[in-house]
C-alpha cells in the first residue's frame, strides 16, 4: 500500500520544478562496485532514447544529473541522485541505472526500489 507522510498545498506552477531527489536501492547489487559506478558517470555518459518522432537517437544524460552518491547499504548499494525534472532534460533514475549496466556488465539493478524523496525549485528550495 501506500503511505501518505504529509501533504502541502502546492505554492507554486509545475514548470517551477527543477530537480528531483531518489533514494534507489539495490540489494543485488556489488557494493565493491560503488567506486567503478561513479567513475563510469564522469565525462559523457551516451544513452539510446526514442524520440518525439519515434527514431533512436544517442542522448547524453549527464547533464541531468546534478549530484549523485553511490554507498554500501545492507550488502546491496544504496544511490541518492538529484536528477532534472525538467523539460528536455528530465531524467528518470532508471535510465541513469541503464546506462551504468550497459558500461558495467558485473552491475545488477535487476531487482530496485526507486523512492523520490522530494521535487526542488531551480534554486534547490522545495516545491
Amino acid at each position: 500500500g501506500i503511505k501518505i507522510l504529509s501533504i502541502e498545498e502546492q505554492t507554486g506552477k509545475f514548470s517551477d520544478i527543477a530537480y528531483a531527489e531518489y533514494r534507489v536501492t539495490l540489494p543485488k547489487a556489488d557494493p565493491a562496485l560503488c567506486e567503478e559506478l561513479k567513475e563510469a558517470l564522469a565525462g559523457e555518459v551516451i544513452v539510446k532514447k526514442k524520440n518525439k518522432k519515434g527514431k533512436w537517437v544517442e542522448k547524453d544524460i549527464s547533464e541531468g544529473i546534478f549530484k549523485i552518491c553511490f554507498a554500501e547499504d545492507q550488502g546491496g548499494i544504496g544511490i541518492y541522485a538529484c536528477l532534472s525534472a525538467s523539460g528536455e532534460t528530465y531524467l528518470k533514475p532508471e535510465t541513469v541505472l541503464e546506462a551504468l549496466a550497459e558500461k558495467l556488465p558485473a552491475f545488477d539493478c535487476s531487482e530496485k526500489r526507486v523512492l523520490r524523496i522530494k521535487v526542488l525549485r531551480s534554486d534547490l528550495t522545495p516545491f
